[in-house]
């Protein structure tokens, strides 16, 4: 006589992330996590709200960014249009309604 023989199940689902356990700690109430759970889910929210924070201060720095330079060119431009007016006014070439 040969011994059972038990066979492993394996699953193709991937394993819960935190978030997801966390999420369904919160909708069932009824699971009660360990303490290493709720360690690997407060991680896992601080490291994303860390990776929000620096986004909005990329976000924020390049909006200031974007500012200063229209801020440069149009600077640029009037600076260009004050001596182009400058230069026809002092060579006499064209009439005073043309200023």
């Amino acid at each position: 006589m040969s011994a059972p023989t038990t066979s492993t199940v394996v699953s193709s689902a991937p394993a819960p992330t935190p978030r997801a356990t966390f999420a369904l700690w919160v909708r069932t109430g009824v699971a009660h996590p360990t303490q290493e759970e709720k360690k690997a889910v407060d991680a896992t929210l601080v490291a994303a709200l860390k990776l929000a924070e620096t986004h909005a201060r990329r976000q924020r720095a390049l909006k200031a960014w974007k500012l200063v330079r229209v801020h440069a060119r149009r600077q640029t431009a009037f600076k260009a249009w004050k001596l182009a007016r400058q230069s026809k006014r002092t060579s006499g070439w064209c009439r005073n309604d043309e200023l």
